[in-house]
């Protein structure tokens, strides 16, 4: 039992950051296309906005500098508030499902509930 418990928990350590990534990367691809829909921006046009600055943000890592033309590539999109938004899905997703397996655990089963006669 040990060994599996130190296997799952390896594999936990493995796949975690990768599915905070993925989830990450899902909400806010789905936050940023539904902010250039409501701007009636083409998802193309949107897809370059993002981009450019994302390529910006690259070229200058860990900057405190704040540039202002990023506000120009970034097309009218609020990619902070997007960002911000998906990352709080990711956070209550990643909160809530071990919550609900928790609570599904303690469910009772209804197995060895009923005395079976011999």
């Amino acid at each position: 039992m040990a060994s599996v418990q130190l296997a799952v928990g390896m594999t936990g350590y493995a796949l975690g950051p990768t599915v905070y990534l993925l989830l990450l990367d899902f909400f806010f691809q789905k936050e940023w296309r539904a902010d250039a829909a409501s701007r009636g921006l083409s998802l193309t046009q949107a897809e370059q906005a993002v981009d450019a600055v994302r390529s910006g943000l690259v070229l200058n890592p860990g900057s405190a500098v704040y540039d202002p033309n990023l506000l120009r590539l970034s097309g009218g999109l609020d990619l902070g508030a997007d960002f911000a938004d998906a990352l709080r899905s990711t956070m209550l997703v990643v909160s809530a499902l071990p919550l609900a397996v928790a609570v599904a655990a303690l469910l009772p089963t209804g197995r060895g509930t009923t005395s079976r006669g011999r």
